[in-house]
Order: C-alpha cells, then sequence, then structure tokens
C-alpha cells in the first residue's frame, strides 16, 4: 500500500481544523464556567478582627477569644457531620460556615434575620450558616456542642425541603436526638403527660407548635421520644423516611416505606409503651433521685387516679347496658312495666298471680 506525501494544501486544511478544534473547545470550558456562576465564597466576616478554623468542610468563624471554644467544637465537627448526614439521608453539603458570635447583640445583628433573645443558635440551610451565641448562662462546653449539633442538623435535614414542607416535630426530634438533650425531667414530663392523657397529637405538632411553655416543652420531649421509637422500628428507617419525604411522598406514605406502619398506627404503638416504668429509672437512679422519687410518687399517684375513674365509668357503663337489656327482653314479652314496677305490684295488678312471662321462669329469677 503506498502513502501519499502530504501538500500544502493538505496542510493549511490540517493546521484549520485543529483551530476550529481548539475554538470550539475554549468556547465550550468559557459557556460552562459562566453558567456555573462564581464560587462561593462563602461568610464574610465584618472586620479584621475576626478568626477563621476550617474543619474539613466546616468553616469557624470567631474572635480571639473564643478560640478554645472553637477548637472543641472543631474537634467533633466533621464526625457529627457525617454521622447526622448517614442517619438522616441527607447530602453533605459542599462547606458549612459557623459563627460564633462574642455576645447577644452581635448574635443578633450578625444574621439576616434578628433572632428571638432566647435563642442560644440558629441554622440558616439556604445559607449553609450556624449562629452560636458564645457568652451562654452556661458555660460549659457541652451545652456549646449541642447547641452546635442541633443546628448542624436544621441546616443538613432542611437543605432537603422547602420551607413548610418539614413536619415541625421530624425537625425538632432530629436536631434533639442527635444532640442529646433529652434529660430525665424530660421524661417524666412526657410520662406525666401519657398518663394523664394529655399528649398532644402528632399532627396537630406537625405544622402549629404551641405557644405556651408547658406546651412547648411537652411539643419538644414528644418529638425527640417519637422519632426515637421510628428509629428503633428498622435500621434504616429514619433515612428512609427522610428521602421519601424529600422526594414528595406524604407522611403516610414515608412512614409505611420506612416501618410499614402510618402515623396514626405507629402513634398509637409510641403511646402504649409510655407507661409509669418508662421514665421510672433515670429518675430513681440519675443524679436527682430524690426530685425522681417524688415525681415517681406524683405519677403514680396520677395512674392511680386514671386507672380508678376508667374502672368506675367501666362499670357504670356495663350497668346501663345491662338495663338497656333488660329493659329490651321485658318489652319484647310485652310488660313494658316490669322495668318500673315491683313483682309484688305485678301480682296485686295480676290478681295475686304473677305474670305468665316470668312465673316460675329460672331464666328470670335473677332479674330482681
Amino acid at each position: 500500500m503506498s502513502r501519499r506525501l502530504l501538500t500544502s494544501a493538505d496542510t493549511t486544511r490540517l493546521l484549520s481544523l485543529r483551530r476550529t478544534v481548539a475554538l470550539a473547545f475554549l468556547t465550550a470550558v468559557i459557556v460552562a464556567t459562566a453558567g456555573a456562576g462564581p464560587a462561593q465564597a462563602g461568610w464574610t466576616p465584618p472586620d479584621d478582627s475576626w478568626q477563621r478554623l476550617d474543619a474539613d468542610l466546616i468553616r469557624f468563624h470567631h474572635r480571639a477569644d473564643e478560640q478554645g471554644l472553637v477548637r472543641a467544637l472543631a474537634e467533633v465537627g466533621p464526625s457529627t457531620l457525617e454521622y447526622i448526614s448517614m442517619n438522616t439521608g441527607a447530602p453533605i453539603p459542599p462547606a458549612v460556615d459557623v459563627i460564633l458570635a462574642p455576645d447577644q447583640d452581635s448574635f443578633g445583628s450578625l444574621q439576616p434575620r434578628r433572632p428571638p433573645s432566647w435563642a442560644a443558635g440558629t441554622a440558616w440551610s439556604d445559607r449553609m450558616e450556624i449562629y452560636l451565641r458564645a457568652d451562654l448562662p452556661d458555660p460549659d462546653p457541652d451545652r456549646l456542642r449541642e447547641v452546635f449539633v442541633h443546628e448542624l442538623t436544621h441546616v443538613l435535614v432542611g437543605q432537603m425541603f422547602e420551607a413548610g414542607e418539614l413536619p415541625r416535630w421530624l425537625n425538632e426530634g432530629l436536631a434533639l436526638l442527635f444532640a442529646g438533650e433529652l434529660r430525665p425531667s424530660d421524661q417524666a414530663v412526657l410520662v406525666r403527660a401519657a398518663v394523664t392523657g394529655s399528649l398532644l397529637p402528632m399532627t396537630q405538632i406537625a405544622r402549629a407548635w404551641p405557644t405556651r411553655a408547658a406546651h412547648a416543652r411537652l411539643a419538644y420531649v414528644q418529638s425527640v421520644d417519637f422519632v426515637s421509637y421510628v428509629q428503633r422500628q428498622r435500621d434504616d428507617s429514619l433515612p428512609t423516611m427522610v428521602r421519601q419525604l424529600a422526594s414528595g411522598r406524604s407522611l403516610d406514605q414515608a412512614l409505611r416505606e420506612a416501618t410499614g406502619q402510618d402515623l396514626r398506627t405507629l402513634e398509637a404503638s409510641w403511646k402504649g409503651r409510655l407507661t409509669i416504668w418508662h421514665a421510672l429509672i433515670p429518675l430513681l437512679f440519675g443524679p436527682g433521685a430524690f426530685w425522681g422519687f417524688a415525681t415517681f410518687l406524683f405519677l403514680f399517684a396520677a395512674w392511680k387516679r386514671r386507672r380508678q375513674a376508667l374502672a368506675k365509668m367501666d362499670a357504670m357503663a356495663e350497668r346501663e347496658a345491662a338495663l338497656d337489656g333488660v329493659r329490651e327482653t321485658l318489652a319484647a314479652r310485652g310488660w313494658d312495666a316490669a322495668v318500673r314496677t315491683s313483682p309484688n305490684q305485678a301480682r296485686r295488678a295480676n290478681g295475686g298471680q304473677p305474670p305468665a312471662d316470668i312465673a316460675g321462669g329460672d331464666d328470670d329469677s335473677g332479674l330482681w
């Protein structure tokens, strides 16, 4: 097979083709870069007094005085991020900015919108930002860690949903569960509500949150305990439920996929296990054993009163049902007055003889 040498015309066409391909490639790169937009720079500090500490994907912004607190958070931050993602099915974002405000004034002014005065931390999932107060009334680093994990959960899970789509009890329950914020005294609140029949319906706290302090606390405690109960149904129940909800499925559909039960069935089984013994061990043998014992006595008395009231109501219902049965039986036999007339009165009305329908009948001997 003979080879043909390239002519000058062939060389010109080849160079032109290479320039065309190179120009097309360069144009594609420029278009792709323009479509992607500028890289997210993250949170910008207001002045040069702020420092930054990176812990993998988490960027901590702080003043020099809070360096020790930030290092404590940085030690647990990356592993906590992975743990929350694994147990909720939430994707890990490119970066999360954590701003540790030195005081309450800066805590409010640094944020896009000023939070309530009682807030210890806030989460902005659309901005991937968490704001924490360094001047908490309780300076314990463990308390700050709890707030950090709480808000980190809100950020990770919140990115999967539009505003208002995530049930409130699930949002708060997940954050409280992973932060480990449930106390023995909270168990007492939960059991007290259970034995007195004052638990809040889960459908009620899915969208609307109580404004009264006592009801709000009960809503938080119910949320974390119910989410924990859902988690124990199957190994992957929580991430399955969250992913199903994020994909647009209803709450009942998501729960059936995750646990095999709908909300009503699952809530009924959860309530069934909330007995007085649910909180007995942490109340009696925890740090506050004295107050735990006092709470136990209160709960036991409330439980006993409730059992007595229910037994009395059941007895009254049984008696009414028995009387209704007597009335129906006698009415069917044509002796309507028997329910209001004694046997002696009936004999006198029948010439001294008992009515034929009840004379000598063993089956009717117990009616009077």
